[in-house]
């Protein structure tokens, strides 16, 4: 006797247009939010390295005024130096606000800046069209600029040397910055250098000229010419600022590519002679600059005040172009390999 065969399971239907749309949309946003999640992970994992985004500390909360922390966040978040540095330097150098100053070396405001520093970092931090030392909207973002010129937060000492030269002061500055960052995961030195470092190609030093670009230190001649380069006075006054070439060497430095920091003249025989594929140096006896070739993109960078007038003679991204017969007055040369 045949045993007749089990009936076959219904054939799937396909999806009516309006559900399948519904479903790729769910599919879409459930992978947006994943990658959102992995992403605002990276970022934390990083910034926790150096200290920035650490909570308050039970310290922090009972010593600091409230209305400070939005300003240290904001200026963390602007220029990456963690709000537990600039509530230190604004405790130990004013008392949070309470003394102003002029201190006995002339130094003003919640975070006592010299007259020649503020005059060349100083920044309209609430955009009321002044720039008042001795507001603390306008002074602890200042605070966070200068300190990033100085090394914040790849090299913590070095920048908080930098804003008072003695070995005392960085000491307790971050002595009291780790107080008030929960847990004290303020990190200093190589700690902090390993996020910072480039890997030595096109890409990390157009990364480099981006950073300093957005730092806007001002022009000094001959400041910055201590290896590794770093804002410092120079011919043109006591402020810290860079020249042409140390604005070079500071790029291809932090670029992860091993150079000391040269004058001009010395880059004429730096690398090897010519353009290079993706980097060129151009170089003579007085002045200096660099392009890179990134996305089949080519972009100068340098102090060259006429490429970039609205930045000024710093160095930054040129925003007019360079024409050949400029550029036939320079001798071209390149980091190995790039």
């Amino acid at each position: 006797m045949a045993v007749a065969a089990p009936p076959r399971p219904p054939r799937p239907q396909p999806l009516k247009p309006v559900k399948r749309k519904i479903q790729l949309w769910l599919l879409a946003g459930l992978l947006v939010l994943m990658l959102g999640v992995a992403i605002i992970a990276a970022l934390g994992a990083g910034s926790a390295g150096c200290g920035a985004g650490a909570s308050p500390s039970d310290t922090a909360q009972k010593t600091m005024p409230a209305e400070l922390m939005a300003l240290y966040k904001s200026a963390e978040e602007k220029y990456g130096v963690p709000w537990s540095l600039l509530a230190s330097i604004n405790s130990i150098e004013s008392g949070f606000g309470t003394n102003m100053g002029p201190s006995s070396a002339g130094a003003r405001g919640p975070m006592q800046f010299m007259p020649a520093t503020w005059r060349a970092y100083g920044v309209d931090g609430n955009r009321d069209g002044r720039k008042d030392v001795m507001d603390p909207e306008d002074a602890i973002p200042a605070a966070a600029r200068y300190l990033m010129a100085s090394g914040a937060p790849k090299d913590m000492q070095r920048a908080v040397f930098a804003y008072n030269h003695a070995q005392w002061y960085v000491d307790k500055v971050l002595a009291l910055a780790k107080t008030f960052a929960q847990g004290g995961d303020l990190l200093v030195g190589e700690a902090c250098a390993e996020t910072g470092a480039g890997n030595g190609s096109a890409q990390a030093v157009f990364a480099a000229a981006d950073t300093l670009h957005a730092m806007r230190v001002p022009y000094n001649y001959g400041g910055g010419h201590v290896t590794p380069a770093r804002p410092g006075p120079g011919a043109d006054g006591p402020y810290d600022g860079l020249d042409c070439s140390s604005s070079i060497s500071w790029v291809l430095q932090h670029a992860g590519i091993n150079v000391a920091t040269l004058d001009s003249t010395r880059f004429m025989a730096w690398g090897e002679s010519g353009p290079g594929r993706a980097v060129t140096l151009y170089t003579n006896p007085s002045h200096i600059i660099l392009s890179v070739i990134v996305n089949a993109k080519r972009r100068f960078f340098g102090t060259s005040g006429f490429g970039h007038p609205e930045q000024g003679t710093g160095p930054a991204w040129f925003t007019r172009p360079v024409s050949p017969r400029y550029l036939a007055g320079f001798v071209q040369r390149h980091p190995a390999g790039l």
